[in-house]
């Protein structure tokens, strides 16, 4: 790749490769050592000969360890990858010269092998083999060096693991797909001297040209047995180390395999097949919505991480005189103009010629049928009499309509191809990188943050803070420097800490808090525990900050003071749990015995309701206000029967009218579900079905499960629709570890199920969603139970101008 070091295969000593060497690790660790605190890393040299078959033979890879300064930048790779386990196998690095061997994993050894065979020798820092892994104090001081590391060096390459023929289509597709979106020119701006930025200048060129001839054979593209899930959702995607690996990096290039992609092609595919790009994947091409937004969210994170302005060259003095990010050197490129400019001027001549061509031939056209109709109107009506007048008038009319209709026409085909033209040789504009402008930097750190801590694992749950270092250290925050002696709840809690000391708007991630799998944690309530699975996922992971739907305003700066393991801040109370059930853990197989438990469950839950919500919320409609709980989403709220204005339930790509509204049953209250209406339609039948049961509830012989009379289950049976909902319902709850609870306010949610009756329900200013908190006895603070949905407080309709109190967690 552009600017790696090319090694020169008579620079390696020709000795033969032997199981054991006399230098032991340790000894050739100390004789090449990187002093603490400083800018030194170790790099390896790998052997350029060429492998001397197909396959990954013999088990040993030959190079040389070196030390380098990188305040001298020297031209390096580096490697992003998953370590995995050792296989039986014995795989290694063998080191000739220097008398050594030092064992890798199967993994580590697939990627050097790879690397070697597609790019030749090169010059790579990985880290199990240039960092001593036995010496804690060299891999803390070399942790605080990733950011230059991966910075700094001229390709990252992006191990995702061993190819296959899945895998190399779904490449293939990607690459294909990258054709026809607006070239990025991203290696290009990441060029720092004049010599590479004209090389890559010329690749840039040639395959913009390229790209006009993929776009016109795309059609012919076969899309069967193209599975993207086997090449996106590999474990690099979920391991802690790679998340600022791939985002530090400036210049990527992802491997699988004997396959190999640029990262501005991954890029533009990738991003043209997320949510809310327009240009959706065909539903033949298996992949989930959750590994393609995981994507875009690294993605997004990589665009508009700033970067040094020695690190980054630019086409234009942008932003920052010292940093700037891909985003906006990329958006300041295109202010200026596309790329090529022969290519553009090429574009504007033939657009031109085309459209000169169709007037021309439309106005050619046009005269002669104007000739002809004079003429013809002339021979129907050659004298003056009585009808002269209005026959030939009624005659023009039809002809000058007739002419405007095809000329409209014409102008719609003009234009047809003038868009199609502008896409054959622009292709997609990549509208992403303009629309994510309106999102904040913090907030967009913080979410991206969020979701590394809550679904990337690691072998030490502490690296899952240490492996943000680079990235908070690039915003402009100050992160702690590594320490593997403090305990996990101490790394936790000093990495909210500085969260809060870079942006007071972090204290957004209190919402991932929770008691659950808290045993042997020693942090506070209000410190995520984020080595377990991370409680309230349902619900969290829907909330990226600076979105529209949060219950406090985040517009405006909280305040907040933490003593210890106290943190102090300020919230409202909106009420203390008076109801709380949670559905059997179990999953229904739809026999009579769970049925009846299912059913009771949810008769309980009605009739409290019935019982204590609708004296307090007249205005609540039962149907409406459960389906939303249950269901676990949080619509717009407004007077019953009223039509909700920007209701996430809207019909898609069109703003929803006042008649369509009222043509919806004015039955399902203040919530809009047209979005979601075979699911609700499925709803009002069970609830039809159930409600005339709800006051018996509270009848004697009505108090258990098995109660539930028989004709109901077969009722419920026999409507396939509302059946069928019940199970699904029951089996989702329970895997989302929710419970369902009433307010002493009249309000209804859904929580984490470790929510007890007494528990209060806050609105903390900062924190997007409501907090359930637990009081401690013979004390006024609170401990953190976790993030809930309540419907009435999603979207900050009881945080407008009420007063705040203190708020303790510990």
């Amino acid at each position: 790749m552009a600017g790696d070091t090319i090694l020169d295969p008579d620079s390696f000593p020709l000795t033969e490769k032997c199981d054991s060497y006399p230098t032991s690790k340790k000894q050739l660790y100390s004789s090449l050592p990187v002093p603490l605190g400083s800018h030194c890393i170790r790099l390896l040299d790998i052997d350029p000969s060429l492998p001397s078959s197909d396959e990954p033979s013999p088990l040993h890879i030959l190079g040389h360890l070196r030390v380098v300064d990188l305040r001298q930048s020297p031209s390096f790779a580096s490697l992003s990858y998953v370590w995995g386990v050792k296989s039986g196998l014995s795989h290694a690095v063998t080191l000739p010269s220097q008398e050594c061997s030092i064992e890798i994993t199967e993994n580590c050894y697939q990627a050097l092998w790879h690397i070697r065979k597609l790019f030749g020798g090169v010059s790579i820092w990985v880290d199990s083999i240039c960092i001593n892994q036995d010496d804690e104090q060299e891999k803390e001081s070399q942790i605080s060096l990733m950011q230059e590391i991966y910075s700094l060096a001229r390709s990252v390459y992006v191990w995702l693991g061993q190819g296959n023929d899945e895998s190399d289509k779904a490449m293939e597709y990607l690459r294909r797909r990258a054709t026809l979106g607006r070239r990025l020119p991203l290696t290009f701006l990441a060029s720092s001297d004049p010599e590479s930025k004209r090389r890559e200048y010329r690749r840039f060129r040639q395959a913009a040209w390229s790209d006009v001839i993929a776009r016109i054979t795309w059609s012919r593209t076969k899309l069967e047995g193209i599975r993207l899930d086997k090449l996106l959702d590999r474990e690099w995607i979920h391991r802690t180390w790679t998340f600022q690996e791939f985002a530090l990096a400036t210049n990527l290039v992802t491997i699988c395999g004997d396959k190999a992609i640029s990262w501005d092609e991954l890029a533009s595919a990738l991003s043209s097949t997320s949510r809310g790009s327009g240009h959706r994947i065909p539903d033949l091409l298996p992949v989930s919505d959750v590994i393609l937004d995981h994507w875009r969210c690294i993605i997004d994170m990589w665009f508009n991480l700033p970067r040094p302005r020695q690190i980054q060259g630019s086409w234009k003095d942008c932003g920052s005189p010292d940093q700037t990010s891909f985003r906006k050197s990329l958006l300041t490129l295109w202010e200026e103009g596309d790329l090529p400019r022969g290519l553009r001027l090429l574009y504007a001549i033939i657009n031109a010629i085309l459209q000169v061509i169709i007037w021309a031939v439309w106005g050619f056209i046009s005269y002669h049928i104007m000739l002809s109709a004079t003429k013809s109107i002339s021979q129907s009506y050659p004298s003056k009499d009585k009808d002269y007048v209005g026959g030939r008038a009624l005659l023009w009319f039809y002809v000058v309509m007739g002419w405007l209709i095809a000329t409209w026409i014409v102008g719609a085909i003009a234009h047809g191809l003038h868009q199609r033209w502008h896409f054959l040789t622009h292709g997609w504009k990549q509208g992403w990188l303009l629309n994510d402008r309106m999102k904040s930097e913090e907030y967009r750190v913080l979410d991206a943050v969020r979701a590394a801590l809550r679904e990337r694992k690691s072998s030490d749950p502490r690296d899952k803070s240490y492996a943000l270092y680079g990235i908070l250290k690039a915003h402009g925050a100050c992160p702690s420097v590594p320490d593997y002696s403090f305990s996990v709840g101490k790394v936790y809690q000093n990495l909210v800490q500085d969260l809060l000391s870079w942006k007071p708007v972090a204290l957004a991630v209190i919402m991932d808090a929770s008691s659950r799998g808290r045993s042997g944690f020693d942090g506070p309530t209000w410190v995520p525990n984020w080595q377990t699975s991370v409680p309230s996922a349902w619900l969290t992971s829907r909330h990226q900050l600076g979105g529209a739907e949060t219950c406090t305003p985040l517009h405006r700066e909280p305040s907040f003071g933490i003593s210890g393991a106290q943190l102090h801040l300020q919230g409202i109370c909106q009420g203390t749990v008076t109801y709380q059930i949670n559905m059997h853990s179990t999953a229904c197989d739809g026999s009579g015995g769970c049925m009846r438990g299912v059913l009771y469950s949810l008769l309980l839950l009605m009739a409290h309701v019935q019982e204590h919500v609708l004296t307090k919320k007249p205005n609540d409609v039962p149907l409406s206000s459960l389906f939303a709980i249950l269901d676990g989403i949080s619509p717009r709220r407004g007077p019953t029967g009223k039509w909700i204005e920007g209701s996430p339930g809207a019909w898609p790509h069109t703003a929803p009218t006042r008649d369509r509204w009222e043509e919806f049953p004015i039955v399902q209250g203040p919530y809009d579900f047209r979005s979601r209406k075979p699911a609700f339609d499925s709803w009002t039948s069970l609830h039809d079905m159930l409600k005339t049961y709800v006051p018996s509830m509270g009848s004697p012989g009505f108090t258990v499960p098995q109660s539930v009379p028989e004709d109901t289950l077969n009722k419920l049976k026999a409507n396939y629709a509302a059946y069928n909902y019940l199970i699904r319902l029951h089996n989702r709850i329970p895997k989302d570890k929710r419970c369902l609870f009433v307010l002493s306010s009249g309000l209804m949610g859904s929580g984490p199920l470790e929510m007890e009756q007494g528990d209060e329900v806050y609105l903390l200013a900062g924190v997007p969603v409501p907090m359930a908190l637990r009081r401690n006895s013979g004390s006024g603070a609170t401990s953190v139970v976790g993030a809930a949905l309540v419907h009435g407080l999603m979207h900050g309709e009881s945080f407008v101008e009420k007063e705040t109190n203190d708020v303790v967690l510990i």
